[in-house]
């Protein structure tokens, strides 16, 4: 058991969250109470883990190390990034065609029929509140913990490209090069005016 408590944070992000990670990412319960019981419960082990009887207020224990705290793993921060990331993918973070991406727009769409917008509707700035108020059956658990994270995020503003990365990355085109057909592609609130 290592003795300092960068080991020991380490030690919980090894071997606490590795075994919960996969099992919660992929197959998270459809029911918000036990989502939040099960983070509290993995979070009190961290705790334990880290800390033993004698721990920190929980703000001083999960504050950064630059900061002069201890750096402790936040667990509903760690699922909430995890949960996120297939859902940021579907919005269009990378190019490659994926079958799950299809799955997020379906939901969306689903649960904003009058929009009539389907991944593009994903990127809106959405709190998703209509699509989280749904039955538990409308759609799986970590689906519906993708959305709650994605709502949690702050507002996505438009950044113009830096000069010289739009030659690089296709997706960063500059406002004054866009061409006439791309903006009849987009829907209405994302484009760049």
């Amino acid at each position: 058991m290592p003795h300092g408590s960068r080991g020991r944070v380490a030690l919980a992000n090894g071997k606490l969250m590795g075994k919960a990670y996969a099992t919660m990412r992929l197959t998270a319960p459809a029911s918000q109470q036990a989502v939040d019981s099960c983070l509290q419960d993995l979070q009190r082990h961290a705790d334990r883990l880290v800390f033993g009887r004698w721990w920190l207020t929980a703000d001083a224990a999960a504050q950064p190390r630059h900061a002069f705290g201890v750096g402790h793993l936040h667990v509903q921060k760690y699922m909430q990034a995890a949960w996120v990331q297939p859902l940021l993918a579907a919005m269009g973070r990378d190019l490659e065609r994926r079958p799950f991406k299809h799955y997020y727009a379906r939901y969306a769409r689903e649960a904003y029929p009058a929009l009539g917008m389907g991944r593009e509707l994903l990127s809106l700035n959405l709190g998703f509140a209509t699509l989280l108020a749904q039955p538990p059956e409308a759609m799986p658990g970590e689906a519906r913990q993708s959305f709650k994270a994605l709502g949690a995020l702050p507002p996505l503003r438009y950044r113009a490209p830096d000069a010289g990365d739009h030659a690089a990355d296709p997706r960063c085109t500059p406002r004054g090069d866009i061409t006439h057909p791309m903006p009849l592609q987009m829907p209405l609130l994302h484009i760049p005016i």
